[in-house]
Parts: structure tokens; C-alpha cells; sequence
């Protein structure tokens, strides 16, 4: 079995290509180094980076791709863009750099907040993956950015960099609610972008933290922190074209709004019908202290999955709900609950309860709702004890939560 990776020398001129070979006496990965790559002078010399470099082959091994993340544009904007390297032949030669200049793109300066600079930048943790096409996807946080920082109390978005139509396309897979989170007063972590391949290649998916918004008010830009993380994913297949719709993994779990540290293995896992690809996630549970300083447990996550059928938007039409709807509380319930609705803007609101066959149980009648969070009541009294979904539409958009009558 062999494992590639790639270390990085800040301010020399090349990369060095490490390339390891799994010793089953040893259990360990036995490193050596198999090229020496040049690089051209703007990827090097006083350049300022934001990540360390991301490398990545396609199930061949043969089309490979890296990507480096920095300030490669002596204009005094200082923001961070991604630039890519890529390999037809394993690794043997490379490619010359493609500068991605972010501001070419609609979806990304479309998703700026109008409050902040105009300019966007990358986050500071990305990942990079390659289909069975040879194709790259560099996941990471975009939002305005100035000095080598991102306006993290402003509107951020998850994006997808990619050339699976041909060209590059910047995908916004998602808004996120909180960028950096606190754990203490000396450890932090940001939205953990991260991408893994289906052994086949022929999906790709990702997944980041973002904050829980039942405990986080998302419109209050004070309180833009990732401090109670939640593991959102969505998925692409490069067979159609696809993607799946961004959906919170730990809702409802016992490591609601405290994921912490989750990681994602490199090559995903099908399940038993093969029907759906299963996500190899690990989260960290805090011990008593409450802080990263102290040794923890580490859990894999049970039943992180995205079903084949949910691959189903376009290239350039993905995007999560902007809609936010919260659990209902209480739950279980046996007379009254309420629910939260966040609203970017003002929009005609409806819901209605289905049961577990999809058969419509009752509806609350549609309201016009200004823009803001808003309370929404329910009563369940009436409703025999079991499972039901409430689906609450605005505009275009539909957002459905399980919930449950006793």
C-alpha cells in the first residue's frame, strides 16, 4: 500500500515530494524522497501562505494535483488565492502554476457581505481532492478579506474550487455562521474544511464545522464564533455532474453543537446496499476541563452517510437553504411546541406536519414574515404518539425537521 504526501519549505524554491511504502513489520509508513519539484519564482521568496500545500491523485495515481493557498499579487490588497500544479503522469513532471484571481468569479464576489472589503480571501485550513476524471476540488471558507485576515464577523461562504465542468468554477456549497471558535483560552479551531474521494473516484465529498445557530444568534455579528461546531457535508458526483444540498451531520446526536477536532478520512466507504457513501468521521469529546489541554476520547461518527439520491443539483445551482429552521422544543411533544424560522429576507412562510408515509397531517396558515428570526408555534394535541416531519417553505426554498409526538 503507498501514501503520498508533500512538505514544504517556506521561502525556498521547490517542494520536496516525499513518497511512502506501508512496512506491516514496523506498522508504520517508511518515507522517502522521490522528487525534488522547482518552482517558478512567484511561488516562492517573500510570499505570504495561508495553508500548507494540499496534494492529491485520482484512484489511478496517474492525474495529481497541488494546490497552495497565498498572497501571490503584489498589490498591496494582501488576500489570500489558490494556485494550482497538476501531473498527467504521477508525478513525474508538473505543470506550470494557474493563479485562480477569486474576483473572475459571480458566486464568489455574489456571496461577499455588502458591509465588508469586496475582496474575497481564503480561510486558513482547506483540502484538496481529484475524481476519477483527473479533476481537482479545493474546498475551503471564502469571505472579504484585507491584511492577510478574513472578516470573520461578516457573511462567509463554503466553496468548492474546481475544474469538473471543463473550466475553473468556484461552487458555493454553503453559508457558514461561525468561523473560529474558543475552546479555553489557548486552543482554537476554524471550520476544518476537508475533502475525501469514494474508492472509485467517481464522488467527491466534503465537510466543515459551523456553529450550532440555536445557541448562536446568526445575525448578531457579535457573536460570529465557532464555539458550539456542528458537522455539516454535501457531496459531488463526477459521473453526472452533480451535488447534493449541504446538511448538518450531528443535528440531533450526542455531539450536537460540540464537534469538535472532527476529522475525515481521505477515502470514503460504501455502504452494504451500495446506495449511499459512508463518511469515516472521527470527533474529539473535550474531557472535564473543557479544553484541548488535557488528553480526550476520540468517537467515529455512526451513520454519516449521503444517499445516492441526494445528488441531484447542478454545477453552479448548488446552495444551501439561506433559510434557518431550529428543532422544535419541547421534543418529544404531547401539546404545544415552538420552532425558531431565521429569514434573510422578508418572505411568505408556510408549514405543514407529514407523517412517516409522507401523507400531509395538518397545515398552519401561510403569513408574510419581515426578514429576522421569528417564533412559530404548533399545536400537536391532536396528533397520535409517533414520528412526524414539520416542513416549513419561504420562497423557493424548504426546510423539513423530524420531530416527535408522544
Amino acid at each position: 500500500m503507498e501514501a503520498d504526501d508533500v512538505d514544504f519549505i517556506k521561502n525556498d524554491s521547490n517542494y520536496v515530494l516525499l513518497k511512502g511504502v506501508w512496512n506491516a513489520l514496523t506498522r508504520d509508513i517508511d518515507w522517502n524522497i522521490s522528487q525534488i519539484i522547482n518552482l517558478p519564482p512567484e511561488l516562492y521568496g517573500d510570499t505570504s501562505f495561508s495553508i500548507d500545500p494540499q496534494i492529491a491523485f485520482d484512484p489511478s495515481g496517474q492525474k495529481g494535483w497541488i494546490a497552495i493557498d497565498g498572497d501571490f499579487i503584489n498589490d498591496g490588497i494582501a488576500v489570500y488565492q489558490p494556485v494550482f500544479l497538476s501531473t498527467t503522469d504521477g508525478g513525474a513532471t508538473w505543470s506550470s502554476p494557474t493563479f485562480i484571481d477569486l474576483t473572475q468569479y459571480s458566486t464568489v464576489m455574489d456571496a461577499l457581505d455588502p458591509q465588508g472589503t469586496g475582496i474575497p480571501t481564503t480561510g486558513f485550513d482547506a483540502d484538496l481532492a481529484v475524481d476519477i476524471n483527473g479533476n481537482a476540488h479545493f474546498v475551503s471558507v471564502i469571505g472579504s478579506g484585507s491584511s492577510h485576515s478574513i472578516e470573520s464577523g461578516l457573511e462567509l461562504h463554503v466553496f468548492d474550487i474546481t475544474n469538473a465542468s471543463g473550466n475553473w468554477n468556484a461552487e458555493d456549497l454553503a453559508r457558514v455562521y461561525g468561523f473560529r471558535g474558543a475552546t479555553g483560552s489557548d486552543y482554537s479551531e476554524d471550520n476544518r474544511c476537508q475533502a475525501a474521494i469514494t474508492p472509485d473516484g467517481k464522488r467527491v465529498v466534503f465537510i466543515w464545522l459551523d456553529t450550532d445557530t440555536l445557541l448562536v444568534d446568526p445575525y448578531d455579528v457579535n457573536l460570529y464564533t465557532n464555539s458550539s461546531p456542528n458537522v455539516w457535508a454535501c457531496g459531488f458526483d463526477a459521473v453526472m455532474g452533480t451535488y447534493s444540498i449541504a446538511k448538518n451531520l450531528t443535528a440531533d446526536s450526542d455531539f450536537d453543537a460540540k464537534a469538535f477536532n472532527a476529522s475525515l478520512a481521505p477515502v470514503t466507504l460504501r455502504n452494504t446496499s451500495d446506495d449511499a457513501t459512508i463518511l469515516p468521521i472521527v470527533l474529539l469529546e473535550l474531557n472535564d476541563d473543557g479544553t484541548f489541554a488535557s488528553p480526550a476520547d476520540f468517537f467515529y461518527m455512526q451513520g454519516a452517510l449521503i444517499d445516492d439520491s441526494e445528488f441531484t443539483v447542478g454545477i453552479n445551482t448548488v446552495t444551501a437553504p439561506s433559510i434557518n429552521v431550529s428543532q422544535n422544543l419541547p421534543n418529544p411533544v404531547n401539546g404545544q411546541t415552538i420552532f425558531n424560522v431565521t429569514l434573510p429576507k422578508a418572505s411568505q412562510v408556510g408549514v405543514r406536519v407529514i407523517d412517516v408515509v409522507g401523507q400531509d397531517v395538518f397545515a398552519l396558515k401561510t403569513s408574510n414574515y419581515s426578514s429576522g428570526q421569528h417564533a412559530i408555534k404548533m399545536d400537536c394535541s391532536k396528533l397520535t404518539a409517533g414520528v412526524y416531519f414539520y416542513e416549513v417553505s419561504a420562497g423557493n426554498e424548504k426546510v423539513t425537521k423530524k420531530m416527535i409526538v408522544e
